[in-house]
């Protein structure tokens, strides 16, 4: 992949990530009642990304995929996970996204979603998404039964994009949510059920 075009993706990526932070955290915040908010931390190298996703969760990534950056806003950590060996954003593979919630905050997991899918079409929306709901499946993911959503929609240029959003499971010290998000035409299900499928 380019230096440009690992910019470009980087941007892409953070300002997803970062709109879901900003909207999620909030919410959460407000939910943790008396818990400080620390400064969100960036961390924009590849390993110090993968190491920060390692404390989350364990798992393998497809092939040419590797973790991207990192924040951390205290209460809620952010990992993407990119496509190194795209060269351009048009052939990029899927971004992955690890969400991590603090163990110590109770939140619902559908309100939980309902607030990540709202900051997810605010975000999509000044990019001109358009997404809605198509199926929902269980999966087990370190033993336990969790939901997948996946949405459709088109882009201004036209792409068919989709999007999968997870339910809350268990990560090594916090609850966990997947985002997976990219162009339809870039879709392989199978590179993305692996994925799921080690998580440990």
């Amino acid at each position: 992949m380019s230096k440009n075009t690992k910019v470009i993706l980087g941007i892409i990526a953070g300002v997803i990530a970062l709109c879901i932070c900003i909207c999620v955290g909030g919410w959460l915040a407000l939910k943790a009642s008396g818990k400080v908010l620390q400064e969100t931390m960036v961390q924009d190298t590849p390993e110090e990304a993968a190491a920060a996703a390692k404390e989350i969760i364990d798992y393998e990534l497809p092939s040419g995929y590797q973790e991207e950056m990192a924040m951390n806003m205290g209460f809620m950590q952010m990992v993407t996970i990119t496509d190194s060996q795209s060269t351009d954003t048009e052939n990029a593979r899927p971004v992955i996204m690890i969400a991590s919630m603090s163990s110590d905050i109770e939140a619902d997991e559908e309100e939980l979603r309902l607030q990540i899918q709202l900051s997810m079409e605010k975000s999509s929306n000044r990019q001109g998404y358009d997404m809605e709901l198509v199926g929902e499946q269980e999966v087990t993911i370190k033993g336990e039964q969790v939901n997948l959503m996946t949405y459709e929609g088109v882009d201004e240029k036209g792409n068919s994009m989709k999007q999968i959003v997870s339910g809350l499971f268990d990560g090594k010290n916090s609850q966990v949510m997947l985002f997976i998000m990219g162009q339809d035409s870039n879709w392989n299900q199978e590179e993305i059920d692996a994925f799921i499928a080690s998580i440990k």
